[in-house]
């Protein structure tokens, strides 16, 4: 027996949403080794290494780089420059921005033959996208110059020629911490000083949120942690570490965010893989377990909440309509910004 999906809840989001899963099954003049990829095989971090690879001896990048650096040495090229390596460079780009093309076009147009390919969305999900007018882009992989590049040439190039004419693509100011300022803006009307996280597959950014009476004026940043556990159990411990740092000062105050859909309650859905899915398995509710691991570790009371990223990063824009906020990192994650900005702590212009 088949389960009922729910019908598309831009509020309350769950991994039915995944642009991972989407599959572009084909669209006008795509090419043929890109039909019936995902999301995820089009756009991760993976896939834009793989992009880069066959280059990586004309853009200078050493032979010992690890591949998963080599978006971030690609990136480097840029800021220094692309000189003679401006034909590599702009194909690369151009390829990447094709990608994103095929997936925000397969999504805007909602041609059978992409619904075909997914089957578990029912016209909620299509009819939400077929309105979106705006798609930011944030994360790792668009926070750099290729970003932007890749932006550009979606919206002003390729998109068109998809005959998609109505979708305006652009990047983030505030790049691959944009989750950050989103678990912030849920902090209480009281705090002053609030600890921010992002808990990510490879590493944890972190970050302390200040506040005045009216607004949330700044996020000092702090040193990242590479995310290496890899077991629930071990995961659950490192994010008990992380949280109770005791140089972090704060107003008992933490707000995080996971590569995974929650619920109301601050609990991991169930059913979720990946690195953090697998946490509904060894806690009872997240958001509260934490809570009391971190009091009990720093011996006084401490209240965490922890959030989807994509929907943090989506609450950065509350109010704006018609908008999508895809982030682009390991993987791809999604964010609807909330109608208003209610409850929400001002963002300092």
């Amino acid at each position: 027996m088949s389960t009922l999906i729910p019908a598309f809840d831009p509020a309350c989001i769950n991994i039915h949403v995944s642009m991972n899963r989407v599959v572009v099954a084909d669209l006008p003049g795509m090419p043929e080794k890109l039909r019936g990829k995902t999301g995820y095989q089009l756009l991760s971090a993976e896939a834009l290494a793989a992009l880069i690879k066959p280059h990586r001896e004309s853009l200078g990048i050493p032979a010992d780089v690890p591949d998963s650096d080599l978006p971030r040495q690609l990136d480097q090229v840029l800021l220094r420059g692309w000189g003679d390596q401006v034909l590599t460079v702009t194909s690369i780009a151009s390829a990447f921005a094709s990608r994103l093309a095929y997936l925000l076009a397969t999504l805007k147009r909602g041609d059978a033959v992409n619904r075909a390919a997914r089957p578990e969305w029912d016209e909620s999900y299509w009819a939400h996208w077929a309105n979106i007018k705006t798609v930011i882009l944030g994360g790792g992989l668009a926070s750099g110059i290729l970003g932007g590049v890749a932006a550009q040439l979606t919206e002003e190039t390729i998109l068109p020629s998809l005959d998609v004419h109505d979708l305006r693509i652009q990047t983030s100011t505030f790049g691959a911490r944009l989750p950050l300022y989103g678990v912030a803006r849920h902090a209480p009307a009281t705090c002053r000083r609030a600890y921010v996280l992002d808990f990510g597959n490879t590493s944890a950014k972190r970050g302390r949120a200040l506040y005045t009476e009216s607004e949330l004026t700044s996020i000092e940043e702090l040193s990242s942690l590479p995310t290496k556990p890899r077991q629930p159990a071990d995961l659950f411990e490192f994010m008990v570490e992380t949280l109770a740092d005791p140089q972090v000062e704060h107003d008992g105050v933490i707000r995080a965010c996971i590569a995974a859909y929650m619920d109301d309650d601050g609990h991991v859905q169930p059913g979720q893989l990946g690195l953090y899915g697998p946490l509904a398995t060894v806690t009872t509710n997240l958001s509260a377990d934490l809570s009391a691991a971190v009091s009990a570790r720093l011996g006084r009371t401490v209240n965490v909440r922890v959030f989807h990223d994509g929907t943090s990063a989506g609450v950065v824009y509350a109010g704006v309509p018609h908008c999508a906020v895809l982030m682009m990192g390991t993987a791809l994650g999604i964010g609807y910004p909330p109608a208003t900005n209610d409850g929400l702590w001002r963002l300092k212009a």
